[in-house]
């Protein structure tokens, strides 16, 4: 597309925009399938949106810290999460407040 050429340094642009699409696709991914795996390992995650691993750690992690993953064990930089079920209604709640975000 040519207006992208418009942006100043628009080589920077267009990967800053691909990294950041593929951060909230992950997030995405997460919110939406993580009730269906009992575990999920960061290197898989990594490779599926071709992230970084410490990406995918640290977005793993904040998404446990404001509770939009729930995990029985997280270990530091740890091959494996354990995930744990949401309530029904807690799970609304969640999907409710990741969609009024964006």
């Amino acid at each position: 597309m040519q207006v992208w050429d418009l942006f100043y340094n628009a080589n920077s642009v267009r990967d800053m925009i691909k990294q950041k699409i593929q951060e909230e696709s992950l997030r995405t991914y997460l919110f939406s399938y993580s009730s269906i795996y009992d575990s999920l390992s960061l290197d898989i995650l990594a490779s599926m949106f071709e992230l970084d691993k410490p990406v995918v750690h640290s977005i793993v992690s904040k998404m446990i810290i404001n509770e939009e993953l729930m995990v029985t064990s997280h270990l530091h930089m740890c091959a494996l999460i354990t995930l744990t079920e949401v309530a029904g209604i807690r799970h609304i709640y969640y999907w409710y407040r990741y969609s009024t975000l964006y």
